[in-house]
């Protein structure tokens, strides 16, 4: 499909905001592409890759730009993200926190209803996302198959508004090691988490996306509960010596994602 050159640097400019929002926990790349007015294309250009014809079916055109501008934007902040992470721990993770709750917040505006049954999976997600952030095995595990476990659990959440695939890597503890593997250019795990990221783009995203028009409420409910549930970890990694810079932070995070939300609107 032909894209003239105007609009291609456009998707390139869209994509380094998607980038810029996927890498942050909290704020989600498909919400990005929701608010700019091509998440529906992206997701038909996604489902409509057929490895057997994928020369064919692929819409190039349209990926290419909008993928290169997601995957500068990623490895352009990596440095700067790890930096804030060694040297502002308590800061940046209570920013995390804030984005989390505004993003939360977002999300539930999304919902068309909120049924018992919706409640219910709220709850379920919260427990699921404790849980999973409770884990020793996750803490301490940076082994290969956890890596490409995380590339396909992130692609799949980076592609539904709402939830970010930043979000997903830090609730399997995996995005501190993940940034750095990104910022020393680590190949090993970097192809690991590709190889993750690419099967979970051409199978479980069109299952997540199919299971999201069908059950609408649900999963937005389900969504939020994991959001909030994984606010154990950043919890966990903050102190409470400097609790009037922590809420100062809180509150930069949340005020940063409605900005964006009102602005991009």
């Amino acid at each position: 499909m032909f894209i003239k050159m105007k609009d291609k640097i456009l998707l390139f400019l869209k994509g380094l905001l998607m980038g810029a929002a996927d890498v942050i926990p909290g704020i989600s790349g498909g919400t990005i592409a929701l608010i700019t007015g091509i998440y529906p294309k992206l997701i038909k250009s996604l489902s409509d890759i057929d490895l057997r014809k994928f020369f064919r079916t692929t819409n190039f055109g349209f990926l290419i730009p909008l993928g290169l501008g997601i995957i500068l934007s990623i490895y352009s902040l990596s440095g700067l993200i790890e930096s804030l992470l060694v040297n502002h721990a308590d800061r940046t993770y209570s920013f995390f926190i804030g984005l989390i709750l505004a993003s939360t917040i977002l999300l539930y505006q999304k919902a068309r209803s909120l049924t018992f049954n919706s409640f219910i999976a709220m709850i379920l997600g919260f427990l699921i996302a404790y849980m999973i952030a409770g884990l020793a095995v996750l803490n301490a595990s940076h082994s290969v198959p956890v890596i490409f476990i995380s590339g396909i659990l992130a692609i799949s959440a980076m592609i539904l508004p709402g939830i970010s695939g930043a979000f997903i890597l830090l609730l399997l503890n995996q995005y501190e090691y993940l940034i750095s593997a990104l910022h020393s250019l680590d190949l090993k795990i970097l192809s690991a988490f590709a190889i993750g990221a690419l099967v979970g783009l051409l199978g479980f995203s069109k299952l997540l996306n199919s299971i999201l028009k069908k059950y609408y409420s649900l999963s937005i409910s389900l969504l939020i509960g994991l959001m909030l549930g994984s606010l154990r970890v950043p919890l966990q990694k903050i102190s409470t010596a400097s609790l009037g810079s922590i809420i100062i932070w809180i509150i930069v995070g949340f005020v940063l994602v409605i900005v964006i939300e009102k602005s991009l609107d």
